[in-house]
């Protein structure tokens, strides 16, 4: 009996330290091989135990086969529960996708119905009201920019925890500030055009101010909008800024936090390499692959990241470049309306010295046409004594002084000719004086509203500045006849001093005359010169004004795609980071069946090692 108790004592510690070698061997992996080389160990311990152990390790084996059991329908309902919430959410992303769309779509069309009724409205209300009236409609607009601004403040800062459906509001929010933008250019536009059209048939200098004003006040409303709309816009983009930040700072401690599992998991495979028999090995290699998977994905991840820190470096370079553009432009446009307010200075002091220079001429010619009367009334006192004091004592004196009277009437007759000439002469200079004065004064009417005036216009006064022009050739040739008139009815009369004197002060009348032509000659040319030079001006800033709106346009665009590439990349790296918190949940679900499996190898290590005890 002793002798078998020993074979038997011997070939179960044998068998026992083999199921225990076996069962240390298991580091973690469900696997049927090993079960099986378990039970059938356990099956050959029984036969050489007593029914109390062997119900024991039966107890101990239908807890193990439940606990696997349980494990695998555990693993199946999970997988099942995988695949339907991927399925669900699949389903439920795809509708919130079309609901967005269909909201965006609908807000879209609801905005541009909106702006719609609001230019109706705006041009119901200046058909309605008259113009000196136009000013009233500023305060709308102003009150629509700074409700789009309250709007837009009290949107643009939700609060700490922005995600990306607060950045896509935003970006929506920035839209429409600059859809605002291009209507308040309009709405300047269209005061303008209505100022220009209506300065032609109302002449009244205080509605042109009143427009003016308004222009002035739209126009520092709309750059106080863009001022602050830019404001908007990079606080948006600091707040964008930090929170990537913040996303690349999260998942870089995820993937810090997944490298140490790896490497954990990686240590307790190579802590259980000792133990671990043939049949575990496909399992730790299907494990080491998974590994190595998720190792190349976590540096792919850390690659995308890098290529996201660079394009929003990019970015935030070319959005860098694009407001200094904004800043030249408005510099450029500051330099421009310098320009024009010294052209408009210019001619203004030509406008003055015009006005200056018109009564000092005036004074001259009435000097000259006084002394010329003068003149013309001492020689006729002359002739009358003349007559009076002649001799009448015999015949043949008598018709001498008859003769000379005679000679002396006909002198007189011409003489009061002459003055009748040179008074309807000094009367026809008067005229035509006054009637050079009302082109003077009409040219600088016309002047004064050329700024107001569009092209079209601008080309009428241009035809009634030339019409002018020839009525005043017209006019100084009169002019020049006149004088020649004088002339040939004082050569009539005798050669005397006075007569010379007389030629003399025509001739500096005519010089006066000559060289007043020449000054209004010089300033015809330099108002049209003027008039010339302000109209390529304008055409200037038309066109340098058609060229900022363009490159505008140029730069909204490019920030709009802008947007939607970073939205895109943050969706593609919102993705991967799901996949990766999906291999993180695998690798958890992996160790957790690890330790599960380490605790029943425990368990069975510490039943083995009772029965050793016991026997």
């Amino acid at each position: 009996m002793s002798s078998w108790f020993r074979g038997l004592g011997s070939s179960l510690g044998h068998s026992l330290g083999q199921v225990g070698d076996s069962l240390s061997s298991l580091t973690g992996h469900t696997s049927n091989v090993t079960k099986d080389a378990v039970l059938d160990e356990f099956e050959e311990v029984e036969a050489g135990l007593p029914s109390y152990w062997r119900k024991n390790i039966e107890d101990t084996k239908w807890m193990i086969r439940y606990d696997n059991e349980r494990l695998k329908n555990y693993c199946s309902d999970l997988e099942e529960r995988y695949a339907a919430s991927e399925l669900r959410i699949q389903h439920q992303s795809a509708n919130h996708r079309n609901e967005l769309a269909q909201k965006e779509v609908e807000i879209w069309q609801l905005k541009a119905r909106q702006f719609v009724l609001e230019d109706e409205l705006l041009q119901l209300k200046s058909a309605a009201q008259p113009l000196h009236s136009g000013a009233g409609g500023v305060p709308s607009t102003t009150a629509l920019s700074s409700f789009g601004h309250d709007i837009s403040h009290g949107s643009a800062f939700p609060g700490d925890d922005m995600d990306f459906s607060d950045i896509i509001s935003a970006q929506q929010e920035i839209n429409r500030l600059s859809i605002e933008v291009s209507r308040l250019e309009f709405e300047v536009g269209r005061w303008s055009a209505v100022a220009q059209a209506q300065a032609t048939h109302n002449s009244d200098q205080s509605e042109i101010c009143q427009l003016q004003n308004t222009i002035k006040l739209l126009e520092q409303n709309r750059n106080q909008d863009l001022d602050n709309h830019q404001g908007e816009i990079a606080v948006l983009q600091n707040v964008h800024q930090q929170k990537l930040a913040e996303m690349s700072r999260r998942y870089r401690e995820e993937l810090n936090d997944s490298e140490e599992r790896i490497r954990k998991l990686e240590n307790q495979l190579q802590q259980g390499d000792s133990g671990v028999t043939v049949t575990d090995e496909s399992k730790i290699c299907d494990l080491q692959k998974t590994i190595q998977v998720l190792q190349t994905e976590k540096l792919e991840s850390a690659r995308k990241i890098e290529e996201l820190e660079d394009q929003l470096k990019d970015i935030n370079e070319q959005l860098s470049l694009a407001q200094n553009d904004t800043e030249v432009l408005k510099r450029e446009k500051e330099q421009l309306s310098m320009e024009k307010h010294q052209i408009m200075e210019q001619c203004e002091t030509l406008k003055l010295e015009w006005s200056q220079l018109q009564p000092s001429v005036m004074e001259q010619k009435d000097e000259e046409i006084g002394n010329v009367q003068k003149t013309s009334e001492q020689i006729k006192a002359q002739l009358q004594e003349d007559t009076h004091n002649t001799p009448a004592d015999n015949s043949d004196s008598f018709q001498i002084i008859k003769v000379k009277s005679l000679r002396i009437e006909n002198g007189s007759e011409k003489h009061n000719l002459c003055n009748h000439e040179t008074v309807k002469g000094g009367k026809g200079i008067q005229q035509h004086e006054l009637e050079i004065q009302l082109v003077n004064e009409k040219s600088r009417f016309l002047t004064n509203q050329i700024d107001q005036l569009s092209e079209d216009e601008v080309g009428q006064l241009t035809q009634a500045i030339q019409q002018q022009a020839l009525q005043a050739k017209t006019y100084s040739g009169k002019l020049d006849m006149i004088p020649l008139q004088l002339l040939a009815a004082l050569s009539r009369t005798s050669q005397s001093a006075e007569v010379q004197e007389l030629r003399q002060s025509l001739q500096e009348k005519e010089a006066t005359i000559r060289m007043l032509q020449e000054n209004n000659h010089r300033l015809s040319d330099a108002i049209a010169a003027a008039t010339d030079r302000e109209n390529k001006e304008h055409e200037e800033m038309d066109s340098e004004i058609k060229q900022l709106k363009e490159e505008q346009d140029v730069l909204n665009t490019l920030l709009k795609e802008k947007d939607l590439f970073i939205q895109a990349k943050s969706d593609q790296f919102l993705s991967s980071n799901e996949k990766l918190t999906d291999k993180v949940n695998e690798n958890e679900l992996l160790r957790q069946a690890i330790t599960n499996l380490k605790e029943r190898t425990l368990i069975l290590e510490m039943v083995i090692s009772q029965l050793k005890r016991e026997n």
